[in-house]
């Protein structure tokens, strides 16, 4: 007998020993104990992966393992009708390969008898029967392939079904848990995906990189994702443009295919969903604060520039909740998400392609949900609609910027000591104009017009005014245009704001300046490194005040400094901010805690020495 049974301690005999409320099954070396009816509807046994029943028994030894007595006595050898040539013995456990069950061709879990002369496989709950249940699998198999090879992988893939969702197998392309139809290896891989990603494309074409297709390939080396910034690891399933060092996970590059263009942000907005949500949810939680608001994202979705990477709640970026559309009779309502039948297709009604249905999306009360679509379809339309109301305030606010520009041109060439007050005073004036107009006007604040105006060098020289409140309007308009793009950031660091501004978190300020001074200085650390490497003294110093929101911008500028290379890990283990941000992990303030987690996650991706 024990060559039937793999992995499995045999007992003497083939007697069951019970003492007491301890029960030792011969299929399981340690002794197990009766489960207790509270826990019998919340767990599983393992051995048949049905919900447990009736008289169980759970190990203490070994986490999560269960069975109900009846599995605990199985015969290690039967006969079968489904396979009447040769016995079929009872395995317990085997190595990493997927398994098939040969009649209903789901995915083993648990216990199988197994021919190990034909390779025939049935699982627990095939084996109860005694004759085939007509139809299920032709169910199954209906329209679809049974195998196929794929781009992939080397070996042929087999048809499956995964429908045990206590036991979270992921796809081996876009990193989610697979419930349902599946395409597996049998061989001795662990490669499985979803039906749905066997629909990827080979080469892809994404709005954010026009230029060149994105070509689909196992990446070599670790590198991070364009769009989410989080870690490719070797050897995923990545698009990959092969003219320029740039990367996406496959569900970013087949979810963010529609831009939102918003009244008040420059660039366009792509939407991160609840896959993304569900792919990365172990480092994603709370580690993203919106820029409007400064609320960490829970179980929410949210928009993203790719460009300036900063992050909108759907509620911060005003979707309406009602729109009109001019290719509908009713009104379309705003709904977290809406599946409107099992075909396990679902497509937007305006564009007529593929959409997920766990998505944000614009639906018809009215028609029961029979016009769906989605979010940027629909307001990409609508949007057309306000332009004409949108320019009007646009044109009125461009003109006044013009005359209030020239006039500070004006008073700055002259040489009269009267003017300094005047240019504070109209300077000011244009900051609460040009970035503060959107939510007045309904119009983008014009970032483009200020630059082009050059007036962001009188910005950095009122760093130094003598007004309190002329200084912190100037920190926050210079961080407002250094979060636009690398590029602005770059601007603003050429005429020399850092420097005043290290200087001015190193004076005694009001709360209100310090907030908003280590918010801009965020802004500023963003890759190239050697630009921005001097604040290291100040962050190692503003990670130990005593104001949450200060704790939490410091974090995140930490975090987007050591998002890097080994040099940059480096650099800020040196500043000696780790133990404090060891200590910050146990901060009752989310927004601290998941700043500190991340710039944390970041270091322990460093070398063996910087890990210790």
């Amino acid at each position: 007998m024990e060559n039937k049974v793999l992995f499995v301690e045999q007992n003497e005999g083939s007697h069951v020993i019970r003492t007491l409320s301890l029960f030792r099954p011969i299929i399981h070396p340690h002794q197990m104990y009766e489960v207790t009816e509270e826990l019998k509807g919340e767990n599983y046994c393992s051995g048949c992966r049905m919900v447990l029943n009736g008289s169980s028994y759970f190990c203490k030894t070994c986490p999560d393992f269960y069975l109900h007595e009846k599995c605990a006595k199985l015969s290690y050898e039967i006969r079968h009708p489904f396979h009447s040539s040769h016995p079929l013995n009872l395995y317990t456990s085997r190595g990493p390969q997927l398994i098939a069950c040969e009649e209903c061709r789901d995915i083993c879990d648990g216990f199988i008898y197994f021919c190990e002369q034909c390779n025939f496989k049935l699982d627990m709950k095939c084996a109860a029967l005694t004759s085939h249940k007509i139809g299920v699998l032709e169910e199954k198999m209906t329209g679809r392939v049974t195998e196929l090879h794929h781009f992939t992988h080397p070996h042929k893939l087999v048809l499956t079904n995964c429908n045990d969702p206590n036991h979270k197998r992921e796809c081996n392309i876009c990193r989610l848990q697979i419930l349902g139809p599946a395409y597996f290896c049998p061989e001795s891989c662990t490669y499985i995906l979803h039906e749905s990603c066997l629909r990827l494309p080979q080469k892809i074409r994404v709005p954010f990189h026009p230029n060149h297709m994105l070509v689909g390939r196992l990446l070599p080396t670790r590198q991070r994702c364009y769009a989410c910034t989080l870690e490719l690891l070797s050897d995923d399933f990545v698009y990959s443009c092969e003219h320029c060092d740039f990367n996406l996970h496959p569900i970013c590059a087949n979810s963010l295919r529609r831009p939102l263009k918003c009244e008040f942000h420059l660039n366009d907005l792509y939407y991160f969903g609840r896959n993304h949500k569900s792919l990365f949810d172990s480092i994603w939680r709370g580690n993203f604060n919106c820029e409007v608001c400064d609320g960490s994202y829970e179980e929410e979705p949210f928009y993203r520039c790719l460009k300036c990477d900063i992050k909108f709640h759907l509620k911060c970026v005003r979707i309406p909740y009602t729109v009109k559309s001019k290719y509908h009779i009713h009104p379309l309502i705003l709904k977290d998400s809406f599946i409107e039948d099992d075909s396990g297709k679902y497509y937007c009604d305006f564009c007529e392609e593929e959409r997920n249905p766990n998505d944000d999306i614009y639906y018809c009360e009215e028609c029961n949900g029979q016009t769906i679509a989605h979010i940027e379809c629909v307001l990409a339309e609508v949007e057309d609609n306000i332009e004409i109301r949108k320019n009007i305030h646009e044109e009125r606010f461009r003109k006044e910027f013009y005359l209030i520009t020239i006039f500070v041109n004006y008073l700055h060439d002259m040489s009269i000591g009267s003017a300094s007050d005047l240019i504070e005073h109209w300077v000011v004036l244009i900051m609460f104009h040009s970035l503060t107009a959107a939510g007045k006007f309904e119009c983008r604040p014009p970032i483009e017009e200020v630059i082009q105006a050059g007036v962001v060098p009188r910005f950095v020289e009122l760093l130094g005014s003598p007004s309190d409140y002329v200084r912190e309007q100037a920190v926050l308009v210079l961080g407002n245009i250094a979060a636009v793009s690398l590029g602005c950031r770059d601007l603003v660091l050429g005429h020399g704001a850092l420097l005043p501004l290290l200087a001015l978190l190193n004076e005694p300020v009001s709360r209100s300046m310090l907030r908003n001074a280590t918010w801009t200085l965020s802004r500023f650390c963003k890759p190239p490194f050697d630009q921005v490497k001097l604040v290291l003294p100040t962050l190692a110093r503003l990670v130990h005040s005593k104001d949450e929101v200060v704790l939490a911008k410091a974090c995140r500028a930490l975090s987007y400094l050591s998002d890097g290379t080994n040099d940059k890990i480096q650099a800020v283990i040196e500043a000696g901010v780790l133990g404090r941000l060891v200590e910050l992990l146990m901060h009752p303030s989310l927004s601290v805690l998941t700043s500190a987690l991340y710039t944390v996650r970041n270091i322990v991706t460093g070398d063996d020495v910087q890990t210790q």
